[in-house]
């Protein structure tokens, strides 16, 4: 350490020092010693890296400065984790906003037994030690008419206990676009091998089937694309290219090369007609005009062309009614 940080460090006011500062007492008594200091000590190394950064400050925080750091960010620390929210994504059930919000019937029996002790794991009737799930279970089987039931914490956990009781030692059929993440982080092919069972994918499903032609779906990267080539060489592979998707976007020349003998661009012709569409309106609504947009414009005789109409108006001719003719 050079003495330039060296000088900048011994600014800084020890931690006794601001324990002993008057400011620091009403801090003691709201939110605790310990708790003080604790968050003193992150407020301090905070400050000396501050320092230590290339064009950091040139002396440490005030004594007040970082009483003050320490206060809001144990106020911060006090406020409940879990706060309402507006839900504005478009997702009436939404996993991370907890799912559906509870009736106002559920929501006072919830309250109304979270005041005291409660019933969990006993049985009324019989006085002795009861099931924690017998509650849950006999609504759920009155809803579902299966003959058990039992609720889980998530997906993962349902999908596990689901596996272990009927596919394990088996094997379980999983499109590559259903190997995601559940559950806060449980991968699916860890929650089938954790289940006992084993997974199989489905395109090699398929081709034991005989299908004509096989698309793996959404390979996000020129390996995974190469993969899925090299694992299925000599099948009609098809590839899906959208511009600005998660699957590289390649020309048909590169794609044959790896080994695909199918490519599609669904997308080309509505991203380009979009952008037409929007430079024309665009300059309709600002000009007043439909000339002069700078989008391609085809000339009408050309789309009744196009569109077939010659043929339309001919067939007209030859079959149609006159007007003015009664039929």
């Amino acid at each position: 350490m050079d003495e330039r940080a060296a000088a900048k460090l011994r600014t800084m006011p020890q931690l006794q020092r601001l324990l002993e500062a008057p400011e620091a007492a009403p801090l003691v008594k709201q939110f605790s010693h310990a708790a003080v200091t604790a968050q003193l000590r992150r407020v301090l190394a905070g400050a000396r890296t501050d320092l230590l950064e290339p064009g950091g400050p040139e002396a440490a925080p005030s004594t007040a400065e970082l009483l003050t750091r320490a206060e809001a960010a144990l106020a911060a620390s006090r406020v409940p984790g879990l706060r309402r929210v507006i839900n504005a994504t478009g997702v009436i059930l939404h996993t991370n906003l907890g799912r559906a919000p509870l009736a106002p019937e559920a929501a006072a029996a919830v309250a109304a037994v979270a005041h005291g002790y409660c019933n969990v794991e006993l049985d009324l009737e019989t006085g002795a030690r009861g099931l924690r799930t017998g509650i849950i279970e006999t609504l759920l089987r009155e809803l579902t008419g299966a003959e058990a039931a039992i609720a889980v914490n998530n997906n993962a956990a349902g999908m596990l206990l689901a596996l272990s009781a009927l596919a394990a030692g088996g094997e379980v059929l999983v499109s590559r676009g259903e190997l995601v993440e559940i559950g806060g982080g449980f991968r699916i092919p860890d929650v089938i091998r954790h289940g006992g069972a084993r997974l199989l994918r489905r395109a090699e499903r398929f081709l034991e089937a005989g299908a004509d032609i096989l698309f793996v779906e959404s390979p996000e990267s020129l390996d995974e694309l190469r993969r899925v080539a090299e694992t299925f060489r000599g099948a009609a592979l098809l590839a899906n290219m959208v511009e600005g998707g998660r699957t590289p976007y390649l020309s048909a020349g590169e794609l044959g090369g790896m080994g695909f003998k199918v490519a599609l661009y669904p997308g080309t012709g509505f991203l380009a007609a979009a952008r037409a569409l929007q430079l024309a309106y665009g300059h309709l609504r600002t000009a007043g005009t439909g000339t002069g947009s700078g989008a391609p414009v085809l000339p009408f005789a050309e789309m009744n062309a196009l569109m077939g109409f010659p043929a339309v108006h001919a067939f007209e001719r030859r079959y149609g009614v006159p007007q003015g003719r009664p039929e």
